[in-house]
């Protein structure tokens, strides 16, 4: 689940979007994702988590574009932070496909007097860092969290960074840099606990009515499935393996 999808998309998407063309599909992006051990520089104590989600028009490589963004902030314990939450449509450069709007409910009416990507970002990295600066602690991480975040999310979103060129505004900011996906958690917490039955998919829809044993209200919006990775993170059996599934992503 996510958008056509960034919860279940098995391939990177990427986009060209503004003037600054984005490598080949088949080129070396610009950053790259490696996994970390467990006895990485990550401070458990002096961390936020970041649950985002991004809906986009497809997930053909060079050709999408996101339409909508949203996150939330919880502290180290996986508790929402009061009012730490941001969601914004995107304008996109070419019209909706209808079978996004079938699937998304968004329309080309929704993002006509949307910002655009750089606009949105820019304004999605300054509230991450608010929150980190307003917190009591003292922060040292911002980790993004989502739901098949390592293969699509993730990779769309700087890609578009670099596109636009706001990827400095980003990566210069050292709080910025891990990342845990859900159904990598999900993935290794029932491989490794013999006491938990096997989901019938490790797609968002499918392990948050494994956890909840209910469906979610809506699908396919960035809010609700970032509520519903939210959920699945904080599933006591999905949380306790976060610090072996923990992964990087950096400048080249």
């Amino acid at each position: 689940d996510g958008v056509v999808v960034a919860q279940d998309a098995d391939q990177v998407a990427t986009r060209v979007v503004g003037t600054n063309p984005l490598p080949a599909a088949s080129s070396q992006p610009p950053f790259a994702i490696t996994d970390v051990s467990e006895d990485s520089t990550v401070d458990w104590e002096k961390i936020l988590y970041v649950v985002f989600d991004l809906e986009t028009t497809g997930r053909v490589a060079t050709k999408d574009e996101i339409i909508e963004l949203a996150g939330v902030i919880l502290d180290k314990f996986g508790v929402p932070i009061e009012d730490a939450q941001f969601v914004e449509y995107v304008k996109p450069t070419t019209r909706i496909p209808p079978y996004i709007t079938e699937l998304t409910t968004i329309t080309n009416d929704d993002v006509q007097n949307a910002g655009s990507f750089a606009e949105v970002a820019g304004a999605f990295i300054r509230f991450m860092q608010q929150q980190a600066d307003d917190n009591e602690g003292d922060i040292q991480h911002i980790v993004f969290v989502g739901h098949n975040n390592k293969a699509f999310d993730i990779p769309f979103f700087l890609r578009l960074l670099f596109a636009n060129n706001i990827a400095d505004m980003f990566f210069n900011d050292k709080r910025f840099g891990f990342a845990l996906d859900t159904m990598l958690l999900a993935k290794k917490a029932v491989r490794e606990r013999k006491n938990l039955e096997v989901p019938s998919a490790y797609n968002l829809t499918a392990l948050f009515q494994y956890v909840t044993g209910s469906s979610p209200t809506t699908a396919h919006r960035a809010l609700s499935d970032v509520n519903s990775t939210s959920t699945l993170l904080r599933f006591q059996p999905f949380w306790e393996t976060r610090k072996q599934c923990i992964f990087r992503f950096s400048l080249r």
